[in-house]
């Protein structure tokens, strides 16, 4: 995940050190670091890791953590190709794109603790 976000921070770090560089609101700094892209990469992630563990045994937990990564992939796909559009306004793009990583970082990551742990896979 921190790879992914790299260029954006590096693309940061290097236009504050430029004479002129226009310091953007943190919104418009999200907007650019294509987090449902992340977002996206996240999900499927957990959704393959998950795939693997309900193989062996059912976890209620895990099918209703894995049924919120599906949606969070599917709005994420949806939202990601208008995101760089020239007509898009930069701070809702920020947002929405913010929440959705959240989103994806907490049930990829209680996803991968479940499989990880075993906790609610041999219930």
């Amino acid at each position: 995940m921190i790879f992914a976000l790299l260029p954006t921070i590096g693309q940061y770090l290097n236009g504050r050190q430029t004479a002129g560089f226009h310091q953007p609101g943190l919104m418009e700094w999200v907007s650019k670091a294509q987090l449902y892209i992340v977002s996206m990469g996240l999900a499927v992630t957990a959704l393959g890791e998950a795939l693997m563990h309900l193989r062996k045994a059912h976890s209620f937990r895990l099918v209703l953590i894995t049924i919120g990564n599906v949606l969070i992939l599917a709005i994420a796909t949806y939202l990601a190709p208008t995101a760089d559009s020239s007509a898009t306004i930069k701070a809702v793009v920020g947002q929405q794109s913010l929440v959705i990583f959240i989103a994806a970082l907490a049930t990829s990551g209680s996803s991968t603790w479940l499989c990880a742990s075993g906790v609610g896979v041999d219930e």
